[in-house]
């Protein structure tokens, strides 16, 4: 069972570790309607040239990307966002310099992929599909 006594010390301690190192940390208010929405990664893409707004794949976190978009918009000159029938989101993406590379998983699927590397081509990266290791619960 979760214990949010932890999680908020454990978050806490998070922020403060990002701030050591001179990053601007935004935290924002609750979204109780949203009890998945702790980091803006899995929401939306931040890169230097812009932020993508994913379409997550759970059903219960359609709505948190959407809160997000006037905070990105208040730090991104560019703020694109996936759109179509295709689900992606950020948990299953790890950014190199001029890579991204993607699993596909219960939560993001060929077609919110294909979009999105639709969207980040402008600012040159390369897409790559990585298998996710069996037995890794996605």
């Amino acid at each position: 069972m979760p214990d949010l006594d932890v999680f908020a010390e454990n978050h806490a301690d998070y922020v403060a570790a990002l701030r050591s190192t001179g990053a601007e940390v935004t935290v924002l208010d609750p979204l109780e309607a949203f009890p998945d929405s702790v980091f803006v990664e899995d929401a939306a893409l931040c890169l230097q040239e812009g932020a993508v707004v994913m379409r997550p794949g759970a059903p219960s976190r359609l709505g948190e990307a959407a809160v997000m978009v006037p905070h990105l918009e208040a730090l991104y000159g560019e703020v694109l966002r996936i759109e179509g029938d295709g689900f992606i989101e950020g948990g299953d993406i790890l950014t190199t310099e001029r890579e991204i590379l993607i699993g596909l998983s219960a939560r993001t699927d060929q077609a919110g992929v294909d979009g999105f590397a639709r969207l980040v081509d402008r600012w040159g990266y390369r897409v790559r599909i990585v298998d996710t290791p069996t037995g890794v619960v996605a």
